[in-house]
C-alpha cells in the first residue's frame, strides 16, 4: 500500500500555472499558414511579423515540431539582433513558449527577463506579472533563493503601488514556491491570501486554483478529509466553468484522496471521470497518471485482470511519449503485478527493466529484490516439476474417461438428429402442397405488383434527384461557411490583441451577412462590426467583399481615420457592384461601425454607417451616433463623420449589427428594439465579459422563444485594460 501511494503522489500535484496562460490551439489551416508565411517573407518589421511567427509556431507544433522550433529560433534571432521594436508582451510570449513546449529554462528566463526589464523601463504594471513568472521558473529549477527574490519583489511592488489585480496571481505563485521548498504551513497561508484577494476584487480566475492547491497540501500531509473538502469546493467552481482540463485534474486528485482513505470504489468512479476527459483532450501524460491510479485501485481489490488491462494501456502511452520516468513507473507496477500473481520470471524481467530507469534505487536494494525473485523462481520451478510428474498419470486416466463419455454423447446426438429428420420430412411434404396453391395466387398478385413497382421506380428516381440536388447545395453552402470562417480573425489572436472581450456571432442561416474584422496594423487596432444587405448566401458574398476591401484599405497611407476609410469603402463598393443610381440596378451595401484604437496613446477614432458605438464610463452610457446612410449607393451622400474619444481604463465598448434588436418575440410579435437593448447593457455592463455574453444569449433565447431567428446577429463587447 505504501509503494502504491508513492507512485500516485507523484502525479497528484498538477502544475496549473501553464493552464492559466496557455492559448487554445486551433486546427491547422493551409490558407492561414500560407498567409502567415507571406507576412514574414514581406520583411514587414513590426508587431505583425512577431504575431505571425508565434502563430506559425503553434500551427506547426501540432504536425511538424522541427518547423515549429525553426520559427522559434528565427524569432529569437531577430529579437536578439534588435532588428525592430517589439512589445514586451510578445517577448514574454516567446519565453513562455520555450518553457511550455521545450522545457528550455535558459531561454525561457532570458526572454522573460527581457520582457520584465522592458516593461519596467516603460513603468508598465504588467512587469509584476512577468516577474512572477520568472520566480516560478526559478522555483521549478530548484533555485529557491532567486525565485523568492523575484516573487517577494513582485508582491511588494503590487502592494506598495496598490495594483491589486496582480496580487492574487503573485500570492499564488509564491505559495507554489513555498510548497516546493516543503514550507507547507506558509504555503497554505499564501494560497489562502490568493483566494481572499481574488474574492475581494471579484476575479474568479484564481479562486478555484487556490482552493484546489490547499487541498493538495492537505493530501501531502495525510489530512484527507480536509483535502477532499477543498478539492470539492474547487470542483463546484470548475463544473460551472465547464473547463475540461481543470475538471480532469480535480477528478484525478479527488480520486487520489479517496484511494488514500481506502474508499476504492469511489476512487475508481472519480478516476474514470478524469480518464474520459483525458482521452477526449488527448492529454496522454496526465492520462498515464490516471491509468496508474486505476491499475492500483484494481490491484488493491484483487481484480488483477482489470489491473492488467490498465497496465497495457499505460504501456501504449509510454511507447508513444518515450519518457523515461513513465517507463520507470510502469515497469515498477508491472513488477508488483506479476509478483503478486507469483509469475516470477515475468516479475524478474520487469524489475530488471525498472532498474534501467530508476537511478534513485540503490544497487543493494535492487540486488536483494533480484535474489529474492531468483530463489522464489527456483523454488516454484522445482515444485512445478513434482506436480507435473504426479499429475501425468491422472491426466492419462482422465483422457480415457472423457473419451468414453464423448462417444456416448455422440451416439445420443445421432439418434436425436435422425428423429428430427423424419419429423421435418413429413412437415415438408405438407408445406409443398400448400406452396402449390400459394404459387397460383402469387401469379395474379405478381402482375399487379409489376405495375406498382414501375410507378415506385419513377417516384424513387425523382426523389433521388431532389435529394442529390439538396445535398449538393447544402454541401456547397457548408463549404462556403468554412471559407467565410477562415477569413475571420482567430480566437487566440483576438485574445492576444484584446484580453477582455466577447463576440456574440449567430448567423441566421449556415453562412452570414454579418462579419467582424479585428486586426493590429502598425500601432492601430482596427475593430469592425458590419451588417451586409441580406443574409444567407447573398449576405455572405457581400461580407467577403467587405472584409477583403477593409483589409486592403487599412494599409493605404493616405487614409488617416475611419471616416476616410468608410468614404473610400463606399466608392469601392459602388464600383464593385456597378452602382450608378439607376432605378432597376442593385442597391446592395452594408451598415458598419468602425473603430481605430491607437495602442500607444489609447485614443479611439470612430465612424459609423447606420451602426453606432456605445461606451459605458462610470456606469453611464454614452452613445456615439453613426451617419444615417449606408456603405453603398444612397440618395443623399456626404462624407462620413470621424469622432475622437480618449479612452480610459475600465471603459466598456459595444458595437453591433441590428440583428439582436430586430428579433421578434413569440408572444406579441414585436421586435426587441434599441431601447430595451440599451437597458439590458446598462444592467449587465459591470459583469465579466464572458458573463455578459451568456446573459445576452439567454435573453435572446427567452425573447425569441419558438420563433425562428429573423436576421444574422453580431454583438462585440470590449473592456479597456
Amino acid at each position: 500500500m505504501t509503494q502504491i501511494k508513492k507512485i500516485l503522489k507523484k502525479y497528484s500535484y498538477i502544475v496549473v500555472l501553464l493552464i492559466l496562460s496557455a492559448n487554445n490551439l486551433y486546427s491547422q489551416n493551409s490558407t492561414v499558414v500560407d498567409s502567415l508565411e507571406k507576412i514574414i517573407k514581406k520583411n514587414v518589421f513590426d508587431s505583425t511579423r512577431t504575431i505571425a511567427y508565434l502563430q506559425l509556431f503553434e500551427l506547426y507544433f501540432q504536425t511538424d515540431t522541427s518547423k515549429a522550433y525553426l520559427c522559434l529560433s528565427q524569432l529569437s534571432d531577430e529579437i536578439d539582433k534588435e532588428k525592430y521594436e517589439i512589445s514586451s508582451q510578445w517577448i514574454f510570449q516567446l519565453g513562455n513558449l520555450y518553457y511550455q513546449y521545450k522545457n528550455d529554462f535558459k531561454n525561457a528566463i532570458k526572454y522573460l527577463n527581457l520582457a520584465y526589464e522592458k516593461a519596467k523601463d516603460e513603468n508598465r504594471d504588467i512587469q509584476i506579472y512577468y516577474e512572477c513568472w520568472l520566480g516560478y521558473i526559478y522555483s521549478s529549477m530548484g533555485e529557491h533563493e532567486k525565485a523568492r527574490k523575484h516573487l517577494l519583489n513582485s508582491i511588494e511592488t503590487a502592494e506598495n503601488k496598490e495594483i491589486i489585480k496582480y496580487l492574487p496571481f503573485a500570492y499564488l505563485v509564491y505559495a507554489f514556491e513555498l510548497r516546493n521548498a516543503d514550507e507547507l504551513d506558509k504555503a497554505i497561508t499564501y494560497f489562502t491570501k490568493s483566494y481572499e484577494k481574488s474574492s475581494e476584487i471579484n476575479d474568479s480566475t484564481y479562486i478555484h486554483v487556490a482552493l484546489h492547491e490547499i487541498g493538495n497540501i492537505y493530501t501531502m500531509t495525510g489530512q484527507y478529509d480536509l483535502a477532499i473538502d477543498y478539492h470539492k469546493k474547487a470542483l463546484l467552481i470548475r463544473e460551472k466553468m465547464n473547463a475540461p482540463a481543470y475538471l480532469m485534474y480535480s477528478y484525478n486528485d479527488i480520486a487520489n484522496d479517496y484511494f488514500y482513505m481506502d474508499s476504492i470504489n469511489t476512487a475508481i468512479e472519480y478516476y474514470q471521470k478524469a480518464e474520459y476527459i483525458a482521452k477526449n483532450t488527448n492529454d496522454k501524460y496526465v492520462l498515464f497518471a490516471i491509468l496508474a491510479g486505476l491499475a492500483n485501485c484494481h490491484s488493491y481489490i484483487n481484480d488483477y485482470d482489470k489491473e492488467a488491462y490498465y497496465l497495457s494501456e499505460m504501456l501504449i502511452i509510454a511507447d508513444e511519449l518515450k519518457i523515461k520516468s513513465l517507463y520507470k513507473d510502469l515497469y515498477q507496477q508491472l513488477y508488483l503485478h506479476n509478483k503478486v500473481l507469483k509469475q516470477y520470471p515475468e516479475a524478474l524481467q520487469f524489475l530488471e527493466l525498472a532498474v534501467l530507469y530508476k537511478d534513485s534505487v540503490s544497487s543493494e536494494e535492487i540486488q536483494k529484490n533480484l535474489n529474492d525473485l531468483d530463489k522464489k523462481y527456483e523454488s516454484v520451478k522445482k515444485d512445478k516439476e513434482l506436480i507435473e510428474n504426479q499429475s501425468y498419470m491422472q491426466k492419462q486416466r482422465m483422457i480415457i474417461v472423457f473419451t468414453i463419455i464423448g462417444l456416448f454423447i455422440f451416439a445420443v446426438f445421432i439418434i436425436i438428429v435422425l428423429r428430427q429428420y423424419r419429423q421435418k420430412k413429413e412437415a415438408f411434404d405438407k408445406l409443398e402442397t400448400q406452396n402449390q396453391e400459394i404459387l397460383q395466387q402469387n401469379e395474379e398478385i405478381q402482375s399487379q405488383a409489376e405495375h406498382l413497382e414501375q410507378a415506385n421506380i419513377e417516384i424513387t428516381n425523382q426523389k433521388n434527384i431532389i435529394e442529390k440536388s439538396h445535398h449538393q447545395i447544402t454541401a456547397s453552402i457548408n463549404y462556403a461557411k468554412r471559407i467565410q470562417e477562415a477569413i475571420l480573425p482567430k480566437n487566440d489572436l483576438i485574445k492576444m490583441l484584446i484580453p477582455e472581450h466577447f463576440i456574440l456571432y449567430l448567423p441566421r442561416d449556415i453562412v452570414s451577412g454579418d462579419f467582424y474584422f479585428i486586426k493590429l496594423y502598425k500601432n492601430k487596432l482596427f475593430i469592425t462590426a458590419a451588417d451586409c444587405t441580406g443574409h444567407g448566401v447573398p449576405g455572405a458574398f457581400m461580407s467577403m467583399l467587405g472584409f477583403a476591401l477593409i483589409n486592403e484599405l487599412i494599409r493605404k497611407p493616405e487614409i488617416q481615420n475611419p471616416a476616410q476609410l468608410l468614404d473610400e469603402l463606399r466608392n469601392q463598393i459602388k464600383t464593385s457592384l456597378q452602382q450608378t443610381g439607376k432605378f432597376d440596378e442593385a442597391n446592395d451595401g452594408l451598415d458598419i461601425a468602425l473603430l481605430s484604437i491607437d495602442i500607444e496613446t489609447n485614443v479611439l477614432n470612430f465612424a459609423g454607417a447606420n451602426n453606432p458605438l456605445f461606451l459605458f464610463r462610470n456606469n453611464e452610457l454614452v452613445v456615439y451616433k453613426a451617419d444615417r446612410m449606408p456603405i453603398g449607393i444612397y440618395i443623399k451622400e456626404k462624407p462620413f463623420t470621424n469622432q475622437i474619444v480618449e479612452l480610459k481604463k475600465d471603459d466598456i465598448l459595444y458595437v453591433f449589427s441590428d440583428g439582436f434588436v430586430s428579433q421578434f418575440d413569440d408572444k406579441k410579435n414585436e421586435t426587441f428594439k434599441i431601447k430595451r437593448f440599451k437597458e439590458l447593457l446598462t444592467k449587465i455592463h459591470q459583469k465579466s465579459l464572458s458573463e455578459q455574453k451568456e446573459i445576452l444569449e439567454e435573453e435572446l433565447s427567452n425573447w425569441k422563444g419558438s420563433n425562428l431567428q429573423t436576421d444574422d446577429i453580431l454583438v462585440i463587447g470590449i473592456k479597456i485594460c
